[in-house]
């Protein structure tokens, strides 16, 4: 497993990619850790197929067979909704789902799109604050919409399009970077969108 030790991550590289139908092996432990298994390996499959669809993974390099986090979204004309955002429990609270959440938005921002959605559960209190943090405002709730009959809280992210929310999802990532960097963690990119090397410095 990826080492921590008193709450840091230490001297780990990281890789940013694309997430493929190879990757499910590794995948599906990680979604039943973080979800209890609510997205099956066939549902996966579908999204990874699925036009529009854009998902990402975050990989130990020192281990690459082991996956800390994933996360991505679909999009139609202007919208974008965020389908899933996964952090392995061990690797919670340094900044990995902000840094996923950072990354997925601006794609979608690139894309045209002019708001994302998303469903998350009341009880998941960790990923309120994030989406909270990045500009996400409450819109509904679903009621009994996971299996276990928990409602669904209904957020969205407006005018995602305009400069102001590309300067914020700027300063949102040098964040991120300068967090991961405080903790021994350096991040590299293979074959994702509209991120470069150079904005890792």
């Amino acid at each position: 497993m990826f080492s921590i030790q008193s709450g840091r991550v230490n001297n780990r590289s990281l890789q940013l990619r694309p997430l493929t139908i190879e990757d499910l092996e590794q995948v599906l432990p990680l979604e039943q850790r973080c979800f209890g298994g609510y997205w099956s390996q066939s549902i996966f499959e579908t999204e990874l197929k699925t036009k529009g669809c854009y998902y990402v993974m975050l990989q130990d390099l020192h281990n690459p067979k082991n996956i800390l986090a994933y996360g991505g979204f679909w999009q139609i004309f202007e919208e974008a909704h965020l389908t899933t955002l996964a952090v392995d429990p061990q690797c919670q609270g340094i900044g990995l789902g902000a840094l996923l959440l950072g990354h997925l938005m601006t794609v979608a921002q690139n894309q045209e799109a002019h708001w994302m959605t998303l469903e998350v559960r009341p009880s998941n209190q960790q990923a309120i604050k994030l989406y909270q943090r990045y500009g996400f405002a409450e819109l509904g709730r679903r009621k009994g919409y996971y299996p276990d009959n928990e409602d669904a809280l209904l957020f969205w992210y407006q005018n995602l399009h305009l400069a102001e929310a590309e300067n914020c999802l700027k300063e949102h990532h040098h964040q991120c970077l300068a967090k991961l960097r405080a903790q021994g963690i350096e991040l590299s990119l293979k074959n994702v969108a509209y991120l470069t090397q150079g904005e890792l410095s």
